[in-house]
């Protein structure tokens, strides 16, 4: 499993829209490495494509609005990201001990997402529009149909209603 983000900053004095995508994949520790407020224990994160290793001081300003931090419990590792339309935590979390899963750790990994606050328009598609819509509106909630909303890869946003139709 994994999970990723695509965020947008509509400058104001013009069209252009500034994107940033975070992806986070669970990964089985390294039995030498305990973690630390730097590096991250049960998870790889992503920022634009590119691994990030370190996160000096638990944290890394990924622009001027968008910041990431993290924490290591003995369970789980949690990334939490921030940014003016979105507050959110993802924890990438251990299978339970009894399982007894040790040599196929990742493959019973999961993510947790947890988001405090976000900031949606009228116009937002995909999970989070239509959840915006089917509790903010009297309207259709689903626009087309499910096949308008596929996408050809995890960070990918040509599905039909993207505003960035790449």
């Amino acid at each position: 499993s994994a999970v990723a983000l695509k965020t947008c900053k509509s400058e104001t004095d013009s069209d252009k829209l500034d994107w940033t995508s975070f992806s986070m994949f669970p990964r089985a520790p390294d039995p030498d490495d305990e973690g630390s407020k730097e590096v991250l224990k049960f998870a790889t994160v992503e920022v634009d494509g590119e691994p990030i290793t370190t996160f000096h001081g638990g944290k890394l300003a990924v622009t001027d609005t968008v910041t990431l931090s993290i924490k290591n419990r003995s369970s789980y590792s949690r990334v939490s990201f921030s940014s003016p339309e979105m507050t959110a935590d993802f924890d990438a979390v251990m299978p339970p001990a009894e399982w007894d899963v040790k040599h196929d750790v990742e493959r019973y990994m999961h993510i947790n997402l947890k988001i405090q606050s976000i900031v949606l328009s009228d116009k937002c598609h995909g999970l989070m529009g239509v959840s915006n819509r089917a509790a903010t509106d009297d309207r259709e909630v689903i626009e087309g149909e499910v096949e308008d909303y596929a996408v050809s890869s995890l960070l990918a946003t040509d599905f039909k209603y993207s505003v960035t139709r790449t």
